[in-house]
């Protein structure tokens, strides 16, 4: 990371992995943000690469469009 002082830590695919499962323990992940089609299924093809690549095995997956209660806000 370019600038960042020495001290700085860095969040690595591992720490994320570990951080996933932690959480997939206590009854799953959720991710709240605002996407359109392509960049959702960008960051569903992301998510099942890490969970691959560090062999979690992640058994289900869903994206939701947003209610129009959160789109108006």
């Amino acid at each position: 990371m370019a600038g960042a002082p020495a001290s700085a830590s860095s969040i690595t695919d591992d720490d994320a992995v570990d951080e996933l499962a932690e959480l997939e323990e206590a009854g799953g992940v959720e991710l709240v943000g605002t996407l359109d089609a392509h960049a959702a299924e960008a960051l569903r093809l992301q998510i099942r690469r890490l969970a691959r690549q560090h062999g979690v095995d992640l058994t289900a997956m869903r994206i939701e469009p947003a209610s129009e209660e959160d789109a108006s806000a």
